[in-house]
């Protein structure tokens, strides 16, 4: 039997993914703040030089495998997944070899379209929460290896060198 306190962190749990599902995410997890479960494989995979000249990846090693370090007072993490595909039709086939643009390149950039739906989601957690929420929103840019909290928060899966979402909620 959950505890009066365990009925309200479900709860809203609960509320913060429907806001989230409104603001137009098609899936949204919520996982604790703990180092990575991949955090090791990373460091890894760091000293084997296989990062190249993505320097970026050295200087927020730390960060990125102890998510404390960057965000220190933060409790709980909420990753979501976005559909992104365009409304376009594909063009048809030409006879000539063409490359194709894939399609979540066809409309306005997602990083700031996403950007702004997280910050209107921290906004109604603040609502749900009656005061002021912590928050920082990354859309691909913060120091986070943000698969494995996606797989803990139950939106997919790692496999080899993919993240597969749930596939028949996102595509």
């Amino acid at each position: 039997m959950k505890s009066a306190l365990q009925q309200s962190e479900a709860d809203l749990s609960l509320r913060i993914k429907a806001e989230a599902q409104q603001l137009g995410f098609e899936l949204t997890g919520i996982s604790a703040v703990a180092p990575p479960l991949h955090e090791q494989s990373f460091a890894q995979w760091l000293r084997a030089g296989l990062a190249g000249k993505l320097d970026y990846m050295h200087r927020t090693e730390f960060l990125r495998r102890d998510p404390q370090q960057l965000v220190p007072w933060a409790i709980s993490v909420i990753s979501v997944g976005l559909n992104y595909n365009t409304d376009h039709p594909r063009p048809q086939p030409y006879a000539q070899k063409t490359g194709w643009i894939s399609r979540y390149a066809w409309g306005d950039d997602y990083h700031a379209l996403m950007q702004q739906r997280l910050e209107s989601l921290l906004d109604r957690i603040q609502t749900l929460n009656g005061g002021p929420v912590q928050g920082r929103a990354f859309v691909d840019s913060g120091p986070v290896l943000e698969r494995d909290f996606a797989g803990i928060a139950g939106l997919g899966w790692i496999a080899s060198d993919l993240f597969d979402s749930d596939s028949e909620r996102a595509h």
